[in-house]
């Protein structure tokens, strides 16, 4: 209760304190006190030697129950700093383990971000060529061309066109790959037609160099 006063058994009148402490014997009750706040009381039995504490006792107590206080608080100030010490380190542990995980994360999509890039800046190049080649073929030897072969070359023209906007939209889904929201969907395919198409968007460029 903020009370810095020795409790000495002897002194006290009947009541509540005087219970307690003849019910434990106890013969001392010293508040430990810091700034006026009580942490705690060292209680006292009698003497070893059956003598009473003398005033002299009490004084010495009443000096150092102050500095028991003080290093009692103290030494509850560590202990909170320790555990506060190892709580810190453990969450600083965690969130280096975590970003450790998301770098990692990051490395992994970086290098399917330049596999992609690198994969798609190949396959663009395919479709550009044949629509390059095949206007050229049609804009310098228009009349060596018949109708059905012009119509031929402007129809490749135009598949190589599709092709290349497709892979145009899967070069911007780059972005999708990075946040884990594309989605894959297997299909089945024809590959001699996959053959026989690029084999179409590279025969004018045969063709043009011989």
């Amino acid at each position: 209760n903020g009370n810095d006063t020795i409790l000495v058994l002897e002194e006290l009148e009947e009541g509540r304190q005087k219970d307690i402490l003849r019910k434990n014997d106890l013969t001392l009750a010293i508040p430990l006190s810091v700034k006026g706040e009580t942490i705690g009381v060292l209680l006292l039995a009698e003497k070893s030697s059956g003598d009473l504490y003398s005033s002299e006792d009490l004084e010495l107590l009443e000096i150092l129950a102050p500095q028991m206080a003080v290093a009692i608080q103290n030494a509850e100030s560590f202990e909170e700093i320790r555990r506060f010490s190892i709580t810190l380190q453990e969450e600083v542990e965690r969130a280096t383990k975590e970003l450790r995980e998301a770098n990692e994360q990051l490395r992994v999509l970086d290098k399917l971000k330049d596999e992609f890039l690198s994969l798609a800046t190949h396959e663009l190049r395919t479709p550009m060529t044949a629509i390059k080649s095949y206007l050229w073929m049609i804009m310098n030897r228009a009349q060596g061309l018949d109708d059905a072969k012009k119509k031929l070359y402007l129809d490749r023209v135009y598949h190589s066109t599709e092709r290349l906007l497709n892979l145009v939209n899967e070069l911007l889904n780059v972005s999708r790959i990075e946040s884990g929201r594309l989605k894959l969907t297997p299909a089945d395919m024809n590959l001699l037609d996959l053959a026989h198409e690029v084999t179409d968007e590279l025969s004018a460029k045969v063709s043009e160099r011989g």
